[in-house]
């Protein structure tokens, strides 16, 4: 990868979450910020990015929403934190380093969202606050008075408000958004607010649940124009407000695909040219990335600091201009929340309009809200939750909740939030060998628990902790599989049924006290439930089959309220908090019915998906996903194929298998997996066949992560041949951005952290060589190591002291076998620039792809030993 320049920088910090002012189904906030403050000013490509005054500024807790608006009208965004519990305000001015007037006044409560816009034109952002609930509107001007529609009531707790000046006079207008059926209304502020002036796209419908819509000047007219984002396939979309030719009123990038569910949407104008551009924020890592809007040069429509790390799960991103000069500055500032209210959303199959008809829902989801509550030790509560009835949003849904099925999670989905095809499985009846009627009262709290138990695999990543069917087995050929000895104590992923009497023991996560170390869970990850939930996923074993495996999303809040290795899991319920922030919102069901695909369903399924997300950075590996689902599992031994057309309009082919070599992950489990090369920048089609021209093709369930019944049998269901012949067929736009245009560009070495978070290595062409450079904070041994090795890389590793003399501390050559991997262990010394240099042991290779990862010795007995 010589051809690319690719240096990343970091900072640490302690989580989490997108304070956009906008709510959408299945996005996670944190209760807001605490502490430390960092920005990055924006300047010229050829100027070296430079931090603003306050960064590294504490300043807030974890009471506080955190927002960025020009306070003072001086040009440059100011910080802002709002305290909903008793409507405290504080600000800080940039060019002063000062409060502003209002710092400390008390306005507004817990039921409004904080918003900011210049109201009157003046230039200086004001206050305003909108109830959902009723449509209530508040507004503070900057002069201390109140705007002309304060107390003014305009939508309902099925819009997302949103500030925007829609008409261009200067003064910010008010928006909603209903994700239900992608209504916006706008209203213009005027001097008559008795009869407001509604926009040109008032009533208009564009959207639904699965976006998440913001407001930005795309083509510098000075008036706002929608956005829509959609995490699962990073899907973006753009109307312009004022442009009448219907050619013409879409942006270049609407329909673009470019980021993912681990991603953060942001806008603002980076390059200073009147027009906002885009931007992303992975909180697991800190990585950024923006799209320039009218780039000269499409292919690289790329700002200077696209791919620079910076920030982690502890921060909250912004963008505001905090200079002055007209460009879009980053902001982070340190989020240590009390709680993360989780918001998530349900495809229900029918349709339930009265009380009596929801009251079954209702009792379920509260008990489940006591179980997530009780998982993570009052850290998580279950927030807004979206039910869409007959049928809606089944492809986006978290939940597919039909008629019969007995719950569980599918196949490739643990920690699947925001993946397609991802979410759990549910019904009304669970067809145990006594059936279970989940909508009778009685039986409300079983249902909520077992929800809960299904939660720890799609939300926490964890596998089951009950017995199973194979023989016990210490070093098993799979160690996915559910052994019969494979029991453990006290623990949700084992027996939820066990705490309907109280026994709250049984919704918690395993504890180390307890870990029996025979279970899937110690097979993957080598420690117990909450001690994998308590560190950093980089941590996690990569050895063996363990390669293969979902890397987990983090949650740091969870590290504070972990059980220490000789405890057990505290007791949180009963406890009113559970429920506090629960929120049931029913959305209507359409005319025309969208009636969910069962899990069940006899027709075919066909998906296709990147494992990460729809949008690649040269020179991360591309390794994508596909099933074909039928009657509630995958089918296996099917006929594929599939090809992927390049922007160029070549078409090359695509060879998928399931074969149990990575990166494939079981054998015959019916999900396909792949690794392509790509070589192009831009949007690639790639289509998959799935046909049964032999008529060998079965419906299999192994991989399927189903919940025990009340005695603690699971589902295991036996294979189904399928003799019939089928041809189906999906397709999924990927998109390839920093593919090096020509191969003898030269590259600086790519700065690694020492956390063990892997880096993408490639070789391109023969006698390529990739450099890396690490930097440690103290001194100590560290793990330089090589994994996920793909077409036919063997490393040739040289471990240099950067000195002038380059001493060289270590060479090796590794031919992989399996899914060994290969790794030294240095001794290294505080502040001494170290370097690695990678190549092929070939000379003549022209391809091969890696992971590099430094740090200290990961949890499993071959890193850990000698």
């Amino acid at each position: 990868m010589k051809k690319w320049i690719h240096v990343l920088l970091i900072t640490f910090g302690a989580v989490c979450a997108t304070l956009l002012a906008i709510s959408h189904s299945s996005s996670l906030y944190a209760q807001t910020s605490s502490g430390d403050w960092g920005c990055w000013i924006t300047v010229d490509e050829s100027v070296p990015v430079t931090k603003c005054a306050w960064d590294t500024h504490d300043w807030g807790n974890g009471d506080y929403t955190t927002l960025a608006g020009d306070i003072n009208g001086d040009g440059k965004a100011d910080r802002i934190l709002y305290r909903a519990t008793d409507g405290d305000w504080g600000c800080w001015l940039t060019s002063y380093a000062t409060k502003c007037r209002w710092d400390t006044q008390k306005w507004g409560t817990a039921d409004y969202m904080p918003l900011l816009g210049d109201i009157d034109g003046d230039g200086r952002a004001d206050r305003i606050l909108y109830r959902a609930q009723d449509g209530d509107w508040g507004c503070q001007l900057a002069n201390g008075e109140k705007c002309n529609w304060d107390a003014e009531k305009w939508g309902t707790i099925d819009y997302v408000p949103l500030i925007g000046d829609v008409n261009g006079d200067g003064k910010v207008d008010r928006i909603l958004y209903s994700p239900r059926d992608g209504d916006w209304g706008c209203l213009l502020t005027g001097k008559d607010q008795s009869n407001p002036e509604k926009c040109n796209w008032d009533t208009e419908d564009w959207g639904d649940a699965s976006y998440v819509p913001m407001l930005g000047d795309v083509n510098g007219d000075g008036k706002a124009d929608r956005i829509l984002y959609r995490a699962t396939d990073g899907d973006w979309g753009c109307w312009f407000t004022d442009v009448k030719e219907p050619d013409k009123q879409k942006c270049n990038w609407d329909t673009d695909d470019w980021g993912s569910a681990d991603y953060t949407p942001l806008i603002g104008d980076v390059n200073g040219d009147g027009k906002v551009d885009r931007m992303l924020y992975r909180p697991a890592d800190g990585d950024w990335g923006c799209w320039i809007t009218d780039a000269p040069d499409r292919d690289r429509p790329k700002c200077a600091w696209d791919a620079q790390d910076w920030g982690n799960a502890n921060y909250v991103p912004l963008v505001a201009d905090v200079d002055g000069d007209g460009k879009a500055d980053r902001i982070l500032h340190e989020s240590l929340p009390t709680q993360r209210v989780i918001n998530l959303s349900i495809s229900l199959y029918k349709t339930a309009g009265t009380e009596e008809e929801r009251a079954p829902y209702v009792g379920i989801l509260k008990h489940f809200a006591d179980a997530i509550y009780e998982m993570s030790n009052g850290r998580h509560t279950l927030g807004k939750v979206t039910i869409f009835q007959n049928g809606m949003n089944s492809n986006t849904a978290d939940i597919l909740w039909v008629n019969t099925e007995w719950p569980h999670v599918p196949g490739g989905c643990i920690s699947g939030v925001g993946k397609a095809g991802c979410h759990i499985n549910t019904g009304d009846t669970y067809p145990f060998s006594t059936p279970y009627n989940a909508t009778h009262a009685a039986n409300w709290q079983g249902a909520g628990y077992t929800l809960a138990h299904e939660w720890g695999h799609y939300y926490y990543g964890l596998f089951d902790e009950y017995n199973g069917s194979a023989a016990c087995n210490d070093t098993p050929a799979n160690i996915f599989q559910l052994q019969t000895c494979d029991s453990m104590p006290n623990s949700v992923m084992n027996n939820q049924w066990h705490a309907r009497n109280n026994n709250y023991n049984w919704l918690n996560f395993g504890v180390a006290v307890n870990q029996t170390r025979h279970n899937v869970n110690w097979r993957v990850y080598g420690a117990s439930g909450w001690e994998v939930l308590a560190r950093s996923p980089q941590l996690d074993p990569r050895d063996g089959q363990r390669r293969r495996s979902t890397r987990l999303t983090y949650f740091p809040e969870l590290a504070s309220v972990a059980p220490a290795s000789t405890s057990s899991s505290p007791i949180e319920l009963p406890n009113a908090n559970s429920r506090s922030h629960l929120q049931i919102h029913w959305i209507a069901p359409p005319a025309i019915s969208h009636a969910a695909v069962a899990t069940n369903s006899d027709d075919y399924q066909p998906m296709v998906r990147l494992a990460n997300s729809n949008a690649l950075w040269y020179p991360e590996a591309a390794i994508l996903v596909a099933t074909l689902a039928k009657e509630g599992g995958f089918i296996a031994k099917s006929d594929i194929m599939a090809t992927v057309a390049a922007p160029d309009s070549t078409i090359e082919t695509i060879t998928f298998h399931d074969d149990g070599i990575a990166p494939d992950l079981e054998a015959d489990d019916g999900l396909y997996t792949a690794s392509w090369l790509y070589t192009q920048n831009g949007k690639h089609l790639i289509t998959v066949h799935f046909s049964n021209g032999a008529g060998a093709a079965q419906i299999v369930y192994a991989s399927n992560h189903y919940t025990p019944d009340p005695t603690g049998t699971g589902y295991q269901p036996l294979p189904q041949s399928i003799t019939e012949k089928f041809d189906e067929a999906t397709t999924i736009d990927v998109y390839v951005n920093g593919s090096p245009a020509n191969v003898n560009t030269p590259q600086l070495p790519t700065q690694i952290t020492l956390d063990n978070r892997n880096f993408p290595g490639r070789i391109d062409e023969a006698g390529d060589q990739d450099s890396f450079t690490f930097t440690p904070a103290q001194s100590g041994e560290v793990v330089v190591r090589l994994t996920d090795f793909a077409y036919g890389m063997q490393p040739h590793v040289n471990v240099l002291r950067d000195t002038n003399e380059l001493a060289v501390l270590a060479e090796s050559q590794y031919i992989p076998t399996g899914d060994n991997y290969f790794f030294t262990k240095l001794m290294v010394e505080v502040q001494q620039t170290y370097r690695i240099e990678v190549s092929h042991v070939n000379p003549n290779a022209t391809d091969g792809l890696y992971n590099i990862s430094v740090g200290p010795p990961l949890p499993n007995q071959t890193e850990q030993g000698s």
